[in-house]
C-alpha cells in the first residue's frame, strides 16, 4: 500500500497518457483539418482577387497601349506631343498624370513638369519593350503615393521610340484589391520576384517594403521565407503559408498572371477569434470528455468540423453591407442550376438588377444612405426571389438572382412589380427615391450559369425599356450592344483626337438685325470629313460619364478660336457655352473655367455660361453657390431652355439669371392663340424680372415678326443663321 501510496502519480500519469495521447491526436486532427479548410477558402479568395486585380491592370495598359499607338503616327514624337493633349488623355483614362519620353529619358508630363527618369525601372524596362507597373513611389510634387504605368511607343517598324506612362494614386488600386471577407479583415500585397510590395491594402498600421524581409524578421518564419523564396522564383504556382508577426497569419501566395507580379492574400488569425477558434476550444472540451468513448468523440467531431465550414463559408460569401451573398459565393454555386428540357422539369434564368442612378445618390446623400439603398434594395429582392433561388450582390449596384421557373410570365412580372413599385426610402427627414432596372437571360436546356450568363443579363439591363424597366437578352440586344460599344470605343478615342469642336450659331438683335453674339454648340468632326451634330454622341458620352470632358473641349476651343481672332486683329461678341447637368456637379467646375479663360488671356465677359432648365429642377440647391460664384466672379449666367423644365419663378428669381432663353417647342407654337398668349406672357414676365430674352429655334419670318412686335431682345434661329464653323462664321459675320 505504501508503494502503491508512493507511485500514485506515476501510475495515474500512465492511466491518463492514453487519453492525452488520444486527446492530442483529436486536437492534431482538429487542427490540419481547420487549416484546410481555412487555406482552401482563402485559396479560392485569393484566385477571385487575382482576376481582379489582373484585369485592373491590364485595363490601364492597354488604355495606354492604344494612346500609344496614335502618339506612334506623330513624326514629331515625342517633342511634338502637346500639353494640353496630354492632359486630356490623362483626365479621359482616370490618371493622375500622364508623360511621354523619349529614349534619351526626359520625360514631359500632363502636368507641364519635366523629369529625368532614366534610373527608374519601369523606364528601363519600357525600353526594352515591356510593359511595366512600378512599386509604390512618392509623388515629388506632394508626395501622395503613386504607381507608375508604362508602355513602350513602338514606330512602324516595330521598334521602340520612347515611353508612355501614366501615374495612378495608389489608393485608386485598393478598390480593385479589396478582400471583402473575415469581417473586411483581410488584406493583399502586390509584390515583384524580390518580394518589393507594389501595393498593400494593409490598414492595421504596419508599414511593409518587402514581404521577404518581413517574414525575415521572425526567426519562426525560416521554413516559410523558403518556400516563399522557390514560390516567387517561379518554381510553385501557388504556396500556403502560417507566418509569425506579433500574432499569426494566414497567408497564400499566387501568380498574378501578369510580368513577374505575385498577389499575397491573408487574414490575421484573431479575425477567426469569434468564431472558428472558440469552436476549437469546445473541440479540446469534448474531447477530454468524450475520450472513453472514441466513436461518439469522433462523430462530434465530425459535426463540429462541418460547423467550422459553414462558417468559414459565411466569412467569405456574404456581402457585408446587404447581408446577403456576394459574388464569390454566386460564382461558387452557378454550377448547381442547370435548365432541362421542355417537360422535364423547371427552366433557369439569370435576372440582374442594377440600381439607376446610384452613384448620385451617393454623391448627394453620402455613403451611408448608399449603404441603407442598398439594404432597402437586398430586402426587396429577397421577399420576392426567397427559398429556392440564389440571390447575391454581385457588384457595387448591381444585384443578380439565379431563378428556377415554370410560369414564364410569372416571373417576368415579379420583375416588372419590382422595377416599378420599390418603395421610397425614408432618410433624415427625406424620402429617397429609388429605381430598379432588370435584365433576363434564360438559359438554354441544359446549360448552367456562367460568366457568358451574366454579361448577357447585364446587356439585356442595359437596354431595358423606360416603360417597364425590363430587358429580355435576344440576338438583337446582342447585335445593338456590339454596335454601342463599337461607338463609345470610337468616342474616347474621339476624345482623345481632339475631334470634338464648337460651331457657332449666330444671335441677332430683334430689332436692327445686327450681330449680339453666338452661341457654341458641339460638332463631332470626324478624320473623313463628316461632321456629326449632337444627337449622333451625347447620350452616349453621358451615359459612359465623358460628358464633361466634351464640355471642357469645347469650351477651350471656343476661347481659343476668340484668342486667334484678337491676334489677327477680329473682335467677336460675347459666346455662350453650354454646361451639361454632369459637368455643374463637378466641385471646382467654376475654378476649371476660370483657368481656361487664364490660359486664353480673355476676361470673363467673352464667353456666356449656359444652364439647362432641367438641370435647375434636379438641382436648385446644388445650383445656388455655384450660379453665385459664377456671379461674383463677373461671368454672364443664362437660362437655356426655358419653359422645358417646369421650374419655379421663384427659382429663377432667387439665382438671378442675366438671361433666359424661350424654349424651341414654344416659339413653334406661334400662330396658335394658346402659344401666342404663351410667348407674349414670358415677354412680360422677362421684363418684369428685368431679364434679357433670347428667342431660340426661331425658322420663319412670322414668328421673326410676331417676337419682334413683341419686343423680344435677341432672336436666334435658322431664319438667320444655321451653325457654322467657326471659319465660315468668322467669313460671314466678323470681318
Amino acid at each position: 500500500m505504501k508503494r502503491f501510496e508512493k507511485n500514485r502519480k506515476t501510475i495515474l500519469f500512465l492511466c491518463y497518457l492514453p487519453m492525452i495521447l488520444f486527446i492530442g491526436l483529436l486536437w492534431n486532427a482538429a487542427s490540419r483539418q481547420i487549416h484546410s479548410q481555412l487555406f482552401s477558402t482563402l485559396a479560392d479568395l485569393a484566385r477571385q482577387n487575382r482576376y481582379v486585380v489582373s484585369y485592373s491592370i491590364n485595363q490601364k495598359m492597354e488604355e495606354l497601349e492604344r494612346v500609344a499607338q496614335g502618339l506612334a503616327q506623330r513624326e514629331d514624337f515625342p517633342q511634338g506631343v502637346a500639353i494640353d493633349d496630354l492632359a486630356t488623355v490623362a483626365n479621359v483614362l482616370g490618371f493622375r498624370e500622364i508623360g511621354v519620353t523619349g529614349l534619351d529619358g526626359m520625360a514631359r508630363m500632363s502636368t507641364d513638369t519635366s523629369y529625368d527618369i532614366t534610373g527608374r525601372e519601369y523606364f528601363q524596362m519600357s525600353v526594352q519593350g515591356f510593359n511595366w507597373v512600378s512599386k509604390t513611389l512618392c509623388d515629388m510634387r506632394d508626395g501622395k503615393k503613386v504607381n507608375v504605368c508604362s508602355v513602350p511607343v513602338r514606330s512602324d517598324s516595330g521598334a521602340v521610340i520612347g515611353t508612355l506612362l501614366g501615374t495612378i494614386e495608389t489608393d485608386e488600386f485598393f478598390a480593385s484589391m479589396q478582400v471583402p471577407s473575415f469581417h473586411e479583415q483581410g488584406y493583399a500585397y502586390v509584390v515583384n520576384q524580390d518580394g518589393d510590395v507594389v501595393l498593400t491594402t494593409r490598414s492595421d498600421g504596419v508599414e511593409v517594403t518587402n514581404f521577404c524581409t518581413l517574414l525575415y524578421q521572425n526567426p519562426g518564419n525560416v521554413d516559410q521565407l523558403n518556400q516563399l523564396r522557390d514560390c516567387l522564383a517561379g518554381k510553385t504556382e501557388s504556396v500556403n503559408l502560417l507566418v509569425n508577426e506579433d500574432e499569426r497569419h494566414y497567408i497564400n501566395v499566387s501568380w498574378l498572371g501578369y510580368d513577374d507580379l505575385w498577389l499575397v492574400t491573408g487574414v490575421p488569425e484573431h479575425a477567426l477569434d469569434s468564431g472558428i477558434m472558440t469552436q476549437f476550444k469546445v473541440i479540446q472540451v469534448l474531447s477530454v470528455v468524450f475520450a472513453v468513448a472514441g466513436l461518439a468523440g469522433l462523430f462530434f467531431l465530425n459535426l463540429i468540423m462541418d460547423r467550422n465550414d459553414r462558417h468559414l463559408r459565411k466569412l467569405a460569401y456574404v456581402d457585408a453591407r446587404t447581408g446577403i451573398h456576394n459574388h464569390f459565393y454566386l460564382r461558387e454555386t452557378m454550377g448547381e442550376f442547370t435548365t432541362l428540357g421542355p417537360g422535364k422539369g423547371k427552366r433557369v434564368a439569370v435576372l440582374l438588377f442594377n440600381i439607376q442612378q446610384f452613384k448620385n445618390i451617393n454623391n448627394l446623400y453620402g455613403s451611408v444612405a448608399g449603404d441603407q439603398v442598398l439594404k432597402h434594395v437586398a430586402q426587396h429582392l429577397s421577399a420576392v426571389f426567397g427559398e429556392g433561388r440564389t440571390l447575391a450582390r454581385d457588384t457595387a449596384d448591381s444585384f443578380v438572382v439565379l431563378s428556377p421557373y415554370e410560369d414564364w410570365n410569372q416571373l417576368l412580372e415579379q420583375a416588372e412589380t419590382l422595377c416599378a413599385d420599390l418603395p421610397l426610402l425614408p432618410f433624415n427627414n427625406n424620402e429617397i427615391g429609388v429605381k430598379l432596372r432588370c435584365g433576363i437571360y434564360r438559359l438554354p436546356d441544359g446549360v448552367q450559369p456562367d460568366e457568358e450568363a451574366l454579361f448577357r443579363a447585364r446587356m439585356a439591363c442595359f437596354e431595358a425599356p423606360r416603360e417597364s424597366g425590363v430587358g429580355v437578352y435576344c440576338a438583337q440586344v446582342q447585335q445593338k450592344m456590339e454596335r454601342k460599344k463599337e461607338q463609345q470605343n470610337t468616342i474616347r478615342q474621339a476624345i482623345a483626337n481632339r475631334e470634338f469642336k464648337a460651331w457657332l450659331q449666330p444671335k441677332f438683335c430683334a430689332q436692327t438685325r445686327s450681330l449680339l453674339g453666338a452661341e457654341a454648340l458641339a460638332r463631332w468632326c470626324r478624320p473623313d470629313g463628316s461632321v456629326l451634330p449632337p444627337g449622333a454622341f451625347i447620350a452616349d458620352c453621358e451615359e459612359m460619364g465623358i460628358i464633361g470632358e466634351v464640355d471642357e473641349m469645347v469650351l477651350e476651343d471656343v476661347c481659343r478660336q476668340i484668342r486667334d481672332w484678337r491676334e489677327q486683329g477680329i473682335q467677336c461678341p460675347p459666346v455662350s457655352v453650354n454646361l451639361s447637368r454632369v459637368y455643374l456637379s463637378s466641385l471646382d467646375i467654376v475654378d476649371k473655367i476660370d483657368r481656361v479663360l487664364n490660359r486664353y488671356k480673355l476676361e470673363r465677359q467673352a464667353i456666356q455660361l449656359e444652364i439647362t432648365e432641367s438641370a435647375l429642377v434636379k438641382d436648385e440647391d446644388g445650383l445656388r453657390d455655384v450660379v453665385e460664384r459664377m456671379r461674383s466672379l463677373g461671368f454672364t449666367i443664362v437660362l437655356d431652355d426655358f419653359g422645358k423644365g417646369y421650374s419655379s419663378l421663384s427659382s429663377i428669381h432667387d439665382l438671378r439669371f442675366d438671361i433666359i432663353k424661350i424654349d424651341k417647342s414654344f416659339v413653334d407654337r406661334i400662330g396658335s392663340e394658346q402659344g401666342d398668349q404663351m410667348i407674349r406672357f414670358i415677354i412680360e414676365l422677362a421684363r418684369a424680372l428685368q431679364l434679357e430674352l433670347v428667342a431660340e429655334g426661331v425658322e420663319d419670318q412670322s414668328q421673326y415678326e410676331f417676337l419682334r412686335g413683341l419686343g423680344c431682345h435677341a432672336i436666334q434661329g435658322y431664319y438667320f443663321s444655321k451653325p457654322l464653323s467657326c471659319q465660315d462664321f468668322a467669313d460671314q459675320y466678323l470681318q
